[in-house]
């Protein structure tokens, strides 16, 4: 796996390449780093030019103070790793920037899949999830390793740290790790305008929805509109999981993207089913 700067505005992104075939680009999501794929990533490289990365201002990238763009940024590392369109796989925080993208640069989005999916723009009215309350007082405390204790635990859907011990110590590791970067310098999104939500009629390319059946409900509510206003989509529902499925049952979205990459790049599944005969 060869580790590849790409420089975009006024940052370095640290971004790591694997495999041969065609391209497929792993956004993380906003309480992980790139490190949340470890689970399939070998897996999808067996087929696929795998690229993840940091977004800025996690794992190994820099963040500069003032505003940015991860759309920007997503493109950089399109164009500096591809060259041409990709395959784009994002979870929560990386779904809502691999959408912006489709949307504002669409030739450089060949498919999307989506995991936990969260839309520019669309923001379901719903009563408040459980640990809420906790969350604003982590928030206001401003201690570090609390918040990151309490996101973790709300997004995994394990409020008593029981259900998914090694998983929620994995999350809240790389949480407090850009949590703490990120409280030390003034840095601003830039949101696309107009967001996603208003735009879902010029998505025409191939979608993949995975939703966790214990995320929470404003994702649950976010994947049924994708479902409903997208001309090419499938959706997966997965029992017993919650907001971070790659992480939780990473075996298993390997087999969904493997499958649904296959059908929107069909030279890949005759490289897949090659290398499944050199396994055996």
């Amino acid at each position: 796996m060869a580790t590849r700067w790409v420089r975009s505005a006024d940052a370095e992104l640290a971004c790591e390449v694997t495999g041969d075939g065609s391209p497929v680009v792993l956004v993380h999501a906003g309480i992980t780093d790139a490190g949340m794929w470890d689970g399939i990533v070998g897996l999808l490289a067996r087929v696929h030019r795998t690229i993840r990365y940091d977004l800025r201002g996690f794992g190994r990238s820099e963040l500069p103070p003032g505003d940015f763009s991860h759309v920007e940024d997503l493109a950089a590392v399109i164009h500096d790793l591809v060259g041409g369109p990709a395959n784009l796989v994002g979870a929560s925080l990386g779904s809502r920037i691999a959408l912006d993208l489709a949307v504002t640069e669409p030739s450089l989005v060949s498919s999307l899949a989506l995991l936990g999916p969260v839309v520019s723009g669309v923001e379901p009215e719903i009563d408040d999830p459980p640990l809420w309350d906790e969350l604003l007082a982590a928030h206001r405390s401003g201690e570090v390793g609390r918040l990151a204790e309490v996101e973790a635990r709300m997004w995994l859907a394990d409020p008593d740290g029981t259900r998914v011990p090694a998983v929620l110590d994995r999350v809240r590791q790389m949480d407090a790790a850009a949590l703490a970067r990120q409280r030390a310098v003034v840095a601003r999104e830039r949101p696309i305008d107009p967001p996603a939500g208003d735009r879902l009629n010029q998505v025409a390319l191939p979608v993949l929805l995975v939703v966790g059946s214990l995320d929470l409900e404003d994702i649950r509510l976010t994947a049924d509109l994708l479902a409903a206003r997208l001309s090419r989509v499938e959706r997966v529902d997965l029992p017993d999981v919650a907001h971070l499925p790659a992480l939780e049952a990473p075996d298993q979205v390997a087999d969904l993207l493997l499958d649904f990459l296959a059908g929107v790049t069909p030279s890949s599944s005759h490289r897949r089913q090659d290398r499944a005969t050199d396994d055996r």
